[in-house]
């Protein structure tokens, strides 16, 4: 089985082209099953 493991990819601190393209290598791997763990973004409280 040919796994895509994603972690802590803090997607907060790219543009959508960027996240599109990030998506895109990985489709491009041909996973079986992708796998995400860690932090994806960082919640910002307001002041």
């Amino acid at each position: 089985m040919k796994l895509c493991w994603l972690t802590d990819t803090h997607f907060n601190f790219l543009n959508d082209d960027e996240i599109s393209a990030f998506l895109d290598k990985v489709d491009a791997s041909n996973p079986e099953a992708i796998l995400v763990g860690g932090d994806i973004g960082d919640l910002i409280f307001p002041r």
